[in-house]
């Protein structure tokens, strides 16, 4: 009798832990502060600091544009997993399950922190030895703006 209440105890923390841990992270991975999903600038909103090319422009544009492809599609994919995982949450379903569910979901978004640093990497192999200093310090300005405000943008 004991054993079972001390299991039964276990499995509903981590239950709860679960559904705490996974609602929170996705819900601030995929949206900003204010609830709407964030617009990121890039590069090429600084274009003309950074003294970039049309030819550059072009193509790193069709870097952005494939890797937000890449990342939109990941992102729905999330969202969808994110809802079997509530689904089965609620339902108290399997607990290997809800784990594949979750690695799932954090593979995923592993995926989109690795395809953005190599499309980062990518953009700097295009850009000059001025360019990528110019760049390097606006996106420090960028980072130290964020710190300020909190973290938002």
């Amino acid at each position: 009798m004991r054993k079972a209440r001390v299991r039964f105890l276990c499995q509903w923390f981590l239950y709860l832990f679960v559904i705490v841990f996974v609602l929170t992270s996705v819900n601030i991975f995929s949206q900003g502060s204010s609830g709407q999903t964030q617009e990121k600038k890039t590069i090429l909103d600084y274009k003309a600091e950074v003294g970039l090319t049309e030819k550059q422009v072009k193509e790193i544009g069709k870097l952005i544009t494939d890797y937000e492809k890449r990342v939109s599609g990941n992102l729905e994919k999330i969202k969808e997993k994110d809802k079997e995982l509530k689904d089965l949450l609620a339902s108290e379903g399997d607990i290997k399950e809800i784990g594949k569910l979750v690695r799932e979901i954090y593979r995923l978004r592993g995926e989109i922190v690795v395809d953005a640093l190599e499309t980062g990497r990518k953009i700097d192999q295009m850009l000059t030895k001025e360019q990528k200093a110019k760049w390097k310090e606006i996106k420090a300005g960028i980072s130290q703006s964020n710190e300020k405000q909190g973290g938002k943008e």
